[in-house]
């Protein structure tokens, strides 16, 4: 490790930015493999480009250590991809915690700073994205409200986190939303609801969703799977199953 740390200070900020990025990368891929001891050099690093590869790599850490830098970075940092990155990483640890995988107390502070982060007038909008696809999964009375305002928001970007804060939600409310986007014609929007809708993984958006399955856009044929996959069930399994038969 030592030997690591001395070769890395050596590294110019090229280098370690690919090598970061192929790390997250693996991560992503291998979910038996852990390389926080590296991602904790990343997100102290000088170049912002190494900070948002390590904060990626954190997708699935479960490793509360993070949470008090990541909180920093994301009110603090200079440049704004890296507080977008690390808002991205800390609405991971709050759904852990919905899901119960961590104590709650590790996601209250991560609650709070996200909303007091996203009620700010100068926050930027990619990190008010990510601060609101987090809340979408807390236990919070003002989560329904801040979805609904952005959902009613004139800024396009700030609707597609709102659909996706709802599936992150698992309220059934928002459901006749999801289902009705399905068939929005903006090709993004409707990617975000096929997501939205295999989150939730709720049986009645199967048929739906089996209506796309055949689209000639090739993105929303990998969403529907993706959600028909989330869903799961004999209906998905038949469908997905046809589907690898299928010499086209």
């Amino acid at each position: 490790w030592a030997r690591f740390q001395q070769a890395w200070a050596k590294a110019d900020d090229e280098r370690r930015q690919v090598i970061t990025r192929h790390l997250a990368d693996i991560v992503e891929e291998a979910y038996y493999v852990d390389y926080s001891p590296i991602f904790k050099l990343g997100i102290e690093d000088a170049s912002p480009r190494v900070r948002v590869a390590a904060l990626d790599g954190l997708w699935d850490s479960t490793d509360a250590w993070f949470v008090p830098p990541l909180i920093g970075m994301m009110q603090s940092d200079p440049d704004v991809d890296v507080r977008t990155a690390a808002a991205k990483a800390l609405a991971h640890y709050v759904l852990l915690a919905e899901w119960g995988q961590m104590p709650a107390r590790v996601a209250r502070p991560i609650v709070e700073a996200l909303l007091a982060e996203y009620e700010k007038d100068e926050t930027a909008v990619s990190v008010k994205r990510a601060a609101l696809e987090g809340l979408g999964a807390a236990a919070h009375p003002r989560v329904e409200t801040l979805i609904e305002e952005a959902y009613n928001s004139r800024l396009a970007d700030m609707r597609l986190s709102a659909v996706f804060a709802m599936g992150n939600s698992a309220d059934d409310r928002w459901l006749p939303t999801i289902l009705a986007e399905l068939e929005n014609l903006d090709t993004e929007m409707q990617i975000e609801a096929i997501r939205a809708a295999g989150a939730m993984g709720r049986s009645i958006a199967v048929e739906p969703l089996s209506d796309l399955i055949d689209d000639e856009d090739s993105d929303i044929r990998a969403a529907v799977i993706v959600a028909l996959g989330q869903i799961g069930g004999d209906g998905p399994q038949s469908i997905l199953a046809r589907l690898i038969d299928d010499e086209d």
